[in-house]
């Protein structure tokens, strides 16, 4: 019997458990004796773009193994995600001299929390279309700390 985990290690390998029941077995029909020889899945990968996943057979002890089965757990990919946010100026423009929208797309995974960071947020306020008009201001001011899902 093989036991293999897709894209983490098992936290507890009980290889020589299992080896040495299955030689203890001869031609007798063999299984795993207690739930301690069924190795625990360890946490998801560091990596966050992964999730709990499963087993693609469940070892169990009730199961009598012939062959050389192989169990594999497999950690499941999360969902991508994404938010876009679009600044626009009116009757004025960006201190960089445009007045186009900006877009700003937030990608993650499924859990995360999507926020915008200083440097996606345009600076705007000193540049009205003449002197007519003064600074403006935000009509939702955006910052750092709010999380972004849906329409903002």
């Amino acid at each position: 019997m093989k036991i293999v985990v897709i894209n983490r290690l098992l936290k507890d390998i009980h290889k020589e458990k299992i080896s040495k029941a299955a030689k203890e077995a001869g031609g007798d029909l063999l299984f795993v004796e207690s739930e301690d020889q069924i190795p625990a899945v360890g946490n998801a990968p560091a990596d966050h773009s992964y999730k709990a996943g499963s087993w693609d057979t469940v070892p169990d002890t009730e199961k009598e193994i012939s062959g050389n089965p192989t169990y594999t757990y497999t950690y499941a990919k999360k969902a991508e995600i994404s938010q876009t946010v679009t600044f626009e100026v009116v009757n004025g423009f960006w201190d960089d001299g445009t007045d186009e929208k900006k877009t700003v797309v937030l990608n993650g995974y499924e859990g995360d929390v999507l926020k915008l960071s200083a440097e996606q947020i345009p600076a705007v306020g000193s540049k009205p279309v003449d002197n007519t008009y003064k600074p403006g201001s935000w009509d939702k001011t955006p910052d750092t700390e709010t999380a972004i899902s849906g329409d903002p």
